[in-house]
């Protein structure tokens, strides 16, 4: 049999799968006209033509084709299982289900750029998202089943090991057509506006970043900041938000991002993991991603 490369088995086993060429086409990210020529290279190899047009204009495997998926599948196992020995973590073979715990705020800010990375590198991966609890000790990391936890408060403890991820700022967002707030926000009519808060604590932002409303006109409280950039949209309300979070959704809902006119302590955002999983090969390859991830916001 002529060389397969990974290309090659990765199309194949798609095509053996799914039973259609341009499904595994567009599942192993091949352009059209590589598509082609991966097909045609299957085709030399195996002596046949793996894909037929029936009279009624469908396509289907051909009597080859269909003797091929078991044996198919388990070379692409032994496969995965020399990658992972030589290189200690092959994503591409990954179909590990990562738990992670994170704040409001990185679940808004970093976990959709994450799950797009990871559908990339990673397709047979899986992320679990969990609520950061309020008060994240080791033995959550240590004993129940947790990869990561995202968020501004690290446990202090000699088993946990943890990286920051990135500096985040308070900022002001009013609607663009706001009656008396345009392009500048001082801080005697910042005190005079009525402001959207919402409630402090871990659950807010994180634990070192509650929402700083105590002492501003209220005008509504919500129990956290993820519907906040909606309703200040559709009012003449004030919020006080991470300015990353807010530009993500200015754009989209015609918001005024303005610097805060009063003096407001930011917060960093850290990923933490248990120190046993330090030198885990996969684990590695998981807290770079996030550490990618997160620079590029």
């Amino acid at each position: 049999m002529k060389r397969l490369d990974q290309q090659l088995l990765d199309t194949l086993e798609s095509v053996l799968r799914l039973g259609r060429f341009d499904r595994a086409a567009e599942l192993v990210r091949l352009s059209r006209p590589m598509a082609n020529v991966v097909l045609a290279r299957l085709r030399r190899t195996f002596d046949d033509e793996l894909l037929v047009r029936t009279a009624n204009g469908m396509i289907e495997l051909t009597a080859r084709a269909l003797q091929l998926p078991a044996p198919m599948r388990a070379l692409l196992e032994r496969i995965g299982e020399i990658f992972r020995a030589s290189t200690g973590f092959e994503p591409a073979f990954c179909d590990d289900i990562f738990a992670i715990a994170a704040s409001d705020y990185a679940l808004a800010v970093l976990a959709p750029p994450l799950a797009a990375r990871m559908a990339e590198l990673a397709p047979r991966a899986a992320l679990a998202f969990a609520p950061l609890p309020a008060r994240l000790e080791r033995r959550a990391l240590e004993s129940d089943g947790l990869d990561l936890a995202l968020g501004a408060a690290v446990p202090r403890a000699q088993r946990v090991a943890s990286q920051r991820l990135l500096d985040e700022r308070f900022c002001c967002v009013v609607r663009k057509h706001h009656p008396r707030v345009q392009r500048r926000l001082g801080a005697r009519q910042y005190a005079a506006e009525a402001h959207l808060v919402y409630g402090g604590g871990a659950r807010a932002t994180d634990a070192a970043a509650a929402d700083p409303g105590s002492r501003r006109r209220v005008g509504m409280r919500v129990p956290n900041f993820l519907l906040v950039p909606e309703i200040v949209a559709r009012t003449d309300l004030v919020a006080t938000l991470p300015e990353r979070f807010a530009r993500l959704h200015a754009g989209r809902l015609g918001l005024a991002v303005l610097p805060a006119p009063v003096k407001l302590a930011g917060f960093s955002l850290w990923q933490a993991w248990h120190a046993a999983r330090t030198d885990d090969a996969a684990h590695q390859w998981l807290r770079g991603l996030v550490c990618e991830v997160a620079a590029e916001l």
